[in-house]
């Protein structure tokens, strides 16, 4: 869209400097006098003035840019006397241009371009400011810069404002340090705040960006939570002379916050409290059944009770654990294998010095939704080895080993004893015990595998849970 320009010019020229200004492009209208000039301003608002000093009528150049100040249209004079006197006064009125007649239809170019040009900027830095400050006073957020030769901070009306207070209640825009922290920091934060301003002394890293929060006192008394953000200020030489930083009002997020971990709290309490009652749970059905196997005689179905048994207790040390734990989403499984190893070790052999056990577990956090059946199918695997592996009062060795490979997590318990008689085939046997196994180890869509070179070796290959 062509540019319009209205040229005020009552001299002989004004005809061929209109043409020069057409043959550049530019939609040019004219005015004689100034009376004329400010009526065709506020009428057609022109994107620029071109106006010679010395006009027709009462008032001259100068008296007409000072009228149209208002409509914030760049004006550029023009004048065939050029003296200092004049000129100040022409400085006065803050012109986009000077052009002294006679001057080169290049020289008419360059300046109407350049006080074209210097508008259009002006006024996208103005655009850009206006929305970087309505984002700044949707997000609550002020800006400050402190001087550490100085110990000033140098405040605007934005960040008073927020401090619901002003630059002429507080004696200026400049305040010292210990000034702003007892008259508006709240006391809680002292310690925060002479750590934070120490750091404008110590750190020498020139990204380094701090973010402390703290309460504040407002100038009407109440107190609100702000988030100060700010970085060291290094002048031309490198040499460090302050921080610039802002500071947002998120007491609200700090309520939205502060309400949400109170929940969050609750609800761990409460699960917490689910875990406890289910492990209670599971110790009485353990302990059910362990006073029901006095009454059988017969001694399968009596182990068949034990196993059970086992199998209640293996599922609440998982509960227990969950209990105490302060994380319920994932627990420490090697911990909980140790425990459970020499729980069943110590209920299950009764001559330590027969069978030997041997545990070499890292530090591995299993998910909850795997922990329980993982848990289970230790449980079978050890008794299992236990139950069978050592007849007729052999010895020999147990060994349990977990450990992290390859972005997964391996299982293995093992042994040198007698191994699965040759006819069994683990993964469709009717035991009830590696059932279980083959079942769980898909429940948590891991693999199995049985190595039965030396005694019996089974290895349950799983993922890991990403946290």
């Amino acid at each position: 869209m062509e540019a319009k320009i209205l040229l005020v010019d009552g001299s002989l020229e004004a005809r061929d400097i209109k043409h020069i200004l057409e043959s550049f492009g530019y939609a040019v209208s004219c005015a004689s006098s100034g009376e004329e000039a400010i009526e065709k301003v506020f009428d057609t608002r022109p994107d620029l003035v071109l106006m010679d000093i010395n006009l027709t009528g009462e008032m001259n150049g100068i008296e007409v840019a000072q009228k149209i100040q208002e409509t914030d249209i760049p004006v550029v004079f023009s004048t065939a006397h050029y003296h200092q006197p004049l000129l100040k006064m022409v400085m006065e009125t803050q012109p986009y241009g000077y052009l002294v007649k006679p001057y080169e239809a290049i020289e008419l170019k360059l300046a109407v371009e350049n006080a074209i040009y210097k508008k259009n900027t002006e006024n996208r830095l103005i655009w850009t400011e206006n929305r970087l400050q309505i984002g700044m006073d949707m997000a609550k957020m002020v800006y400050w810069e402190y001087n550490t030769e100085k110990d000033l901070f140098t405040f605007d009306d934005q960040f008073y404002a927020l401090y619901c207070t002003s630059a002429h209640e507080e004696g200026g825009n400049l305040m010292s340090s210990q000034e702003y922290v007892e008259r508006f920091v709240d006391p809680g934060a002292y310690e925060l705040m002479e750590r934070e301003l120490s750091k404008t002394y110590d750190v020498d890293d020139p990204d380094f960006i701090s973010s402390p929060r703290h309460w504040i006192i407002r100038g009407d008394g109440k107190r609100r939570f702000v988030v100060v953000r700010f970085r060291i200020m290094f002048d031309e030489k490198g040499q460090k002379i302050g921080t610039r930083g802002v500071n947002q009002d998120i007491t609200e997020q700090k309520i939205a916050e502060d309400a949400l971990a109170k929940s969050l709290d609750e609800k761990e309490m409460l699960l917490k409290e689910i875990h406890h009652r289910v492990k209670n749970n599971l110790m009485i059905i353990s302990s059910l059944l362990n006073l029901q196997s006095h009454y059988i005689k017969d001694k399968d179905a009596r182990d068949v009770f034990k196993e059970s048994q086992n199998r209640a207790k293996s599922m609440a040390m998982i509960h227990e654990r969950l209990y105490r734990s302060t994380d319920l989403k994932n627990i420490d499984f090697g911990d909980y294998i140790m425990s459970l190893t020499t729980d069943l070790y110590h209920t299950m052999v009764l001559d330590p010095d027969r069978i030997k056990l041997d545990i070499d577990v890292e530090d591995v956090k299993i998910d909850i939704n795997n922990m329980v059946p993982l848990g289970l199918i230790v449980n079978e695997l050890i008794t299992n080895s236990m139950k069978y592996a050592f007849p007729n009062h052999k010895s020999g060795y147990i060994k349990i080993q977990l450990y992290h490979e390859n972005e997964k997590i391996t299982l293995v318990v093992s042994d040198n004893g007698i191994g699965l008689p040759e006819d069994v085939d683990y993964r469709k046997t009717n035991t009830l015990g590696l059932q279980l196994v083959k079942s769980l180890t898909e429940q948590i869509n891991g693999e199995i595998r049985l190595d039965q070179s030396q005694g019996t070796a089974f290895t349950v290959i799983f993922e890991e849970q990403n946290p």
